[in-house]
């Protein structure tokens, strides 16, 4: 019912165009009155009650895609990228002519045509593609939106033809999320980058997807990103050129800001480090650990692990905010001992009964691990807790002023 319904969307209809006013206007703030939304939309129903459960997320997500009273559709919502992703991937990423495999929502298509970029974009849902070209003429972008499986396009089309082509691959099984399970996205990456070598290929992943194992599964020359936003880790991007030359693999953090994007391989060169006369404990980003470059910061002068994985580092330089979060200690050595141990000296020698926990390899939810040290939650303090053997090693510390 509802995908017939996208299909009669049209520009030119006053019940298409009650729909797109939905979300030209902040309707998050505004109650929700389902009976008045029926008599006012009849048929439309379905899709404005579904405007109305998503505008509010994507007012952050994708605004200037409400603005212009675009519409939505869920499942193609939930797995578009956010528009500052979007345009930074259009800035980092510049194109003369772009092939897009996987159209969805076109929020990456979108950024690109803004850009300047000639933009073929296809998907194999017809219902979805009638929806994304409504949006594109609200969006005021031309978009060369067509309906075909990505296979079957590239079969009949010279790929030759475009200088960047991207692919964001359907992570999921019906209803369930496929994060992880790279060999069961749709298209197949795996096959269609095989069989379709020599050409330059930008592809998003889940977060969750393990680069070591793309590493070992795609041909090519690569380059990951890991892209965060207010500390958390977007999503996984893969270049992927080929050249006579085979270059070392790298992996990069970019973290987003508006439209101040910072980079790993610049805030890392030591040269960009201020030494510090302080001693801190830094947790680097999940960015950082997204793409192992962790287990490489011991290698910097100033960075000494904590523990197994390289969650924790001693380091007596100034981190950036953007690359994770520093802690100061009030105390040299660490607390070693059990849990009960720990909980004891944290009270008697420190007289602290509130603290906010960060534990890593530990086995014990934060939860189990604040009922067992008898701690309330604080803002001013915070307890860092991994393990060495079977003993428990913990650091109490204040934010760096």
């Amino acid at each position: 019912m509802v995908s017939y319904i996208y299909c009669k969307l049209n520009k030119f209809d006053a019940k298409s165009e009650a729909i797109s006013e939905i979300n030209s206007k902040i309707i998050g703030e505004l109650p929700l009155n389902l009976g008045k939304l029926q008599k006012s939309h009849g048929d439309f129903f379905p899709i404005a009650a579904t405007q109305h459960e998503l505008q509010k997320k994507a007012l952050k997500k994708i605004p200037s895609f409400i603005h212009a009273g675009c519409i939505l559709e869920k499942r193609a919502y939930e797995q578009c990228t956010s528009e500052d992703v979007a345009i930074w991937k259009a800035h980092f990423f510049p194109s003369k002519k772009l092939l897009s495999l996987t159209g969805g929502l076109g929020v990456d298509e979108w950024a690109w045509a803004k850009s300047g970029t000639e933009v073929t974009s296809i998907d194999i849902d017809s219902n979805l593609n009638h929806l994304a070209k409504y949006n594109f003429d609200k969006l005021k972008v031309e978009i060369d939106r067509q309906t075909s499986d990505a296979n079957d396009f590239i079969l009949n089309n010279e790929l030759n033809n475009y200088d960047l082509i991207y692919i964001d691959p359907d992570r999921r099984d019906g209803n369930t999320r496929i994060t992880n399970q790279v060999a069961s996205y749709s298209p197949n990456i795996f096959e269609i980058i095989a069989q379709n070598q020599n050409l330059n290929w930008l592809i998003k992943l889940s977060p969750m997807v393990d680069a070591d194992f793309i590493e070992a599964h795609l041909p090519g020359n690569k380059t990951y990103y890991a892209v965060v936003v207010k500390q958390e880790v977007k999503e996984l991007l893969v270049h992927i050129q080929f050249t006579d030359s085979q270059s070392k693999t790298k992996r990069e953090v970019v973290t987003i800001d508006g439209t101040q994007y910072n980079y790993s391989s610049s805030i890392f060169d030591e040269g960009h480090l201020a030494k510090s006369t302080q001693e801190y404990i830094f947790e680097p980003n999940g960015g950082l650990l997204c793409l192992k470059l962790n287990r490489s910061l011991h290698e910097l002068d100033g960075f000494t692990p904590l523990n197994i994985q390289h969650t924790f580092f001693k380091c007596n330089v100034i981190v950036p905010l953007e690359m994770g979060r520093l802690f100061l200690p009030i105390h040299e050595e660490p607390i070693l001992g059990g849990l009960n141990k720990i909980g004891k000296t944290i009270k008697s020698e420190f007289n602290i009964d509130a603290a906010s926990i960060t534990a890593r390899e530990c086995k014990l939810s934060t939860e189990e691990i604040r009922k067992s040290l008898g701690l309330k939650e604080s803002d001013t303090h915070f307890l860092i807790l991994t393990k060495k053997g079977n003993d428990f090693l913990a650091w109490v510390c204040v934010k760096p002023t």
